[in-house]
């Protein structure tokens, strides 16, 4: 169960990927590493959020962590394959 309290994190990252995809249209061409940091930023304030208030009410620590490192590792690849078909359709990348 604290397995899955971990992996709820990945709610609150799909709503932040989503937030930043929307962005990404009216962000400014010359700083296109402006939303790594803002993602890099987010991500690590909403994890550490996370597991602050869930540390409280889990009783296997270790499971909690893991349930957390799984989310950044599911949403990294969501957002690799999403990114990557965005900059093909824009044509960005050939």
């Amino acid at each position: 169960m604290d397995l899955l309290l971990g992996f709820g994190v990945m709610v609150f990252l799909i709503f932040f990927t989503t937030v930043i995809a929307f962005l990404i249209e009216y962000s400014p061409k010359e700083v296109p590493q402006l939303l790594i940091g803002i993602m890099m930023i987010g991500d690590g304030a909403l994890a550490g959020v996370w597991y602050y208030i869930g540390g409280e009410f889990v009783t296997d620590i270790e499971k909690f962590k893991k349930g957390i490192a799984l989310s950044f590792m599911l949403i990294t690849i969501f957002r690799v394959i999403y990114f990557m078909v965005w900059a093909k359709k824009k044509k960005h990348i050939k």
